[in-house]
């Protein structure tokens, strides 16, 4: 494969020169910066053919194992009670939660969730692929839906400030232009009256191109200035969900969106680091606008992998992205999968290297 090595001022200059020498198939290898602008090293010839556009990880073969502790299975019931879970145990009145269970209330989960989720788990080693399946079932994540023929695939990003908005369509955009043929647009949309922040052209992904818009009309000039574009990623701006003015502005973005973008697909955008409360005060803060999935940001970075599966129980609202921030390269964003949240969970359970493993004799009796 033979390589070259293009100088301009700005990146865009360098790439817009590619285009021209090698054409729309040209790989983009390094970009360097220099003192006198950028040096971009690109070769013709590399197929784009990649894997799936925001695929999740496949999935693994999982090992049966009893990780939140050695709890004996049930006895067999002879008969059931309608509406009750086979798994539940009451002892004299009195339901003894299960280790399952003991994990969720230490997650801070709602208790009405942790005591619903650990009934469908139960104990035993197949617990975790009974949830794992039951979550499958129950609140299937979100795939993006197909585009209209004639369309490219368009996804709109909402949610609150601050809570990496900007960061996981930089990372959708920087992913598809990776693994995805056709050119990929990054629509920033900002207030007329909180513009956008110049941001600097080596702060855009390679191979997508970004456009800007601070009020509905602009967005819609975006809407029909573009052309054989494979995917769209639509920007609005964050707001505050306890102020109705800013959500009444929001919603008319979105309306000018959808006439704009033949089948966008919402996703309301929630920091992995907030409480079940206030993932959900904020999702319906939102709902009226119909999103189809919850973006989950800083899932890198989070300890507590409790929220985004508390927030889908309390609202039917399941995942569809995650993304981290740790690289904005857009390596670390992809599909939601929820037997990556449920192995977070079982890796959560599982005792420290450095602490004592411990006996079902001495947990009986500790207890």
């Amino acid at each position: 494969m033979s390589q070259q090595t293009f100088k301009a001022a700005t990146a865009m200059a360098a790439f817009e020169r590619i285009r021209l020498r090698l054409g729309d198939s040209a790989a983009i290898l390094e970009v360097r910066e220099t003192a006198g602008g950028v040096e971009v090293v690109a070769s013709a010839g590399r197929s784009r053919v990649g894997r799936k556009l925001l695929q999740p990880p496949p999935p693994k073969p999982r090992a049966v194992t009893n990780p939140v502790g050695a709890a004996p299975p049930p006895p067999k019931q002879t008969g059931s009670t309608p509406g009750r879970s086979p798994f539940l145990r009451v002892v004299g009145g009195r339901r003894v939660p299960t280790p399952i269970e003991e994990l969720f209330r230490s997650l801070d989960f709602p208790d009405a969730v942790a005591s619903r989720l650990a009934s469908v788990a139960g104990t035993g080693p197949h617990a975790w692929d009974r949830l794992l399946g039951w979550l499958e079932r129950t609140r299937p994540v979100r795939d993006i839906a197909p585009p209209p023929a004639g369309s490219p695939l368009c996804v709109g990003l909402i949610g609150p400030r601050g809570v990496g908005r900007s960061t996981v369509a930089r990372g959708l955009a920087a992913s598809a232009a990776m693994s995805h043929p056709g050119r990929v647009i990054w629509a920033e949309v900002g207030f007329p009256g909180r513009r956008l922040p110049h941001r600097h052209d080596l702060d855009v992904p390679i191979g997508v191109d970004r456009r800007t818009a601070d009020s509905p009309s602009e967005l819609r000039q975006v809407g029909r200035d573009y052309d054989d574009v494979g995917l769209i990623v639509v920007d609005l701006p964050g707001v505050d969900v306890h102020k109705p003015g800013e959500i009444d502005a929001l919603t008319r973005y979105v309306t000018t969106a959808g006439r704009s973008f033949r089948g966008i697909s919402w996703h309301v955008v929630i920091p992995a680091s907030w409480s079940a409360r206030e993932s959900c005060r904020a999702i319906r803060a939102l709902e009226h606008l119909r999103p189809h999935g919850v973006a989950w940001t800083f899932i890198d970075t989070v300890g507590d992998p409790g929220t985004p599966v508390a927030t889908a129980m309390r609202t039917d609202l399941s995942p569809s992205f995650l993304h981290g921030d740790r690289t904005g390269d857009g390596s670390t964003s992809r599909g939601a999968s929820w037997e990556e949240l449920v192995d977070w969970l079982q890796r959560v359970s599982m005792p420290s290297p450095d602490e004592e493993p411990t006996t079902e004799s001495s947990h009986e009796e500790s207890r």
